[in-house]
């Protein structure tokens, strides 16, 4: 695999969303790959700040106001 490829494809590795051979062949690739693995970390950084983000209720005046502007959006275009 070549690192343009395994870069395109890092987010769903991470997710568990890749079929069996292209997990295998990107954990192979990252088993010789420093730059990739790099790249692996830092998306492992990002997800793990966004964990610990604090978690907010949303108020369902708040949710109705979103779901009516998302509406008009996706009607008026």
């Amino acid at each position: 695999m070549k690192c343009r490829k395994a870069k395109e494809i890092i987010s769903a590795y991470m997710d568990d969303e890749l079929d069996t051979d292209l997990s295998r062949n990107i954990t192979q690739h990252l088993a010789q790959c420093s730059e990739c693995r790099e790249e692996l970390g830092i998306f492992q950084n990002i997800d793990t700040l966004i964990k610990d983000l604090p978690q907010h209720e949303m108020s369902p005046e708040f949710v109705k106001e979103m779901v009516l502007k998302v509406r008009e959006l996706s009607n008026s275009g």
